[in-house]
């Protein structure tokens, strides 16, 4: 709301209804003669020289002035006493309430914004917990194709030598087959030796029983397949495709997708792995239960792998290098 008041040589006083904002000071169109007038205003107890006007000279003033809201303020001009226009606007309270509005509203809107990122985040973390879970179903699958493979190709070796061992074992029985007496003796090794090819078949292989070595330190080691390439030894690169979790089952890493190469036994990575994977061979899939010492240790790796953590990764060797 605009405000203006003139002022001459008599003292003006004016008490703001509102806080008052004075922008400027000018010399009125009926002001004459070339001396010096000077505003001066008095607040508070003292008095301040505002501005010097000279007709023809410096006849406006720009001024930046706030007056409290009822505190009395008085105006005077002094020299030659020319009247002198003094402008500015009304700051009202409402005006005030209404930037203390808009500035709520706009940090408001600012943490909306925010909870809104935050269901993005969210949405993030459910495709990333989808995402481990199909690595973990394609992992499991991996396995358990491989090893029926393994134990399919085992049946199909014991069903191609069990004929061949009783065909001799039918060729041994008609030397056995007189009635004469001595004869009994000659057929009992026959029969045990057919007998016993159909038991010696059966045995299960390692690759059908993963083998669980307990070591020491605390690493538990479990073979799910034995590999036949090239093995796993110190200094050398190799390329491993894995799944991470705690005990708990929560998955908290993994990378099936693509491999993660690194020199084994040179401290790339954390001592149950220098340990673990050696010895694999490509092709192989071992679990590895490490104890935190082996791991993380006391502090764990925030924010996925508390402190004093026990980790236990399935792995792949994929590939290894010189």
């Amino acid at each position: 709301m605009f405000w203006g008041l003139e002022i001459k040589k008599e003292a003006v006083k004016f008490t703001p209804p509102y806080d008052t904002h004075v922008t400027g000071a000018c010399l009125a169109a009926a002001a004459k003669g070339t001396e010096r007038n000077i505003l001066v205003v008095k607040y508070d107890g003292q008095e301040y020289s505002l501005c010097s006007l000279v007709l023809g000279k410096n006849e406006h003033s720009s001024l930046d002035l706030i007056f409290e809201e009822g505190k009395e303020v008085s105006f005077q001009v002094l020299g030659s006493g020319q009247p002198i226009h003094v402008t500015g606007f009304f700051v009202s309270q409402m005006d005030a309430n209404e930037d203390d509005e808009d500035d709520m509203e706009d940090e408001d809107e600012e943490g909306l914004e925010g909870l809104e990122g935050s269901d993005d985040d969210e949405d993030e973390d459910e495709e990333l917990e989808d995402d481990e879970e199909i690595d973990e179903e394609l992992f499991k699958q991996l396995v358990a194709e491989e090893a029926a493979k393994q134990l399919k190709r085992k049946n199909a070796t014991a069903a191609a030598e069990q004929p061949i061992k009783k065909t001799k074992a039918e060729q041994a029985a008609p030397v056995a087959k007189p009635a004469a007496a001595p004869a009994k003796p000659t057929a009992s090794p026959a029969k045990k030796e057919a007998a016993a090819a159909p038991a010696k078949a059966a045995t299960p292989t390692k690759n059908e029983q993963p083998k669980i070595v307990k070591n020491p330190n605390g690493l538990i080691v479990q073979d799910m397949i034995v590999g036949s390439g090239p093995e796993a030894t110190r200094g050398k690169t190799v390329a491993v495709k894995y799944i991470g979790k705690l005990t708990n089952g929560k998955t908290f890493d993994s990378s099936l997708k693509r491999t993660f190469d690194f020199s084994l036994g040179l401290g790339e990575v954390i001592k149950g792995w220098d340990l673990g994977v050696a010895g694999m061979k490509v092709g192989g899939k071992r679990r590895l239960t490490i104890p935190s010492h082996l791991g993380y240790g006391a502090q764990g790796a925030k924010p996925d792998i508390p402190p004093h953590a026990t980790l236990v990764f399935d792995v792949e060797l994929c590939r290894v290098g010189r």
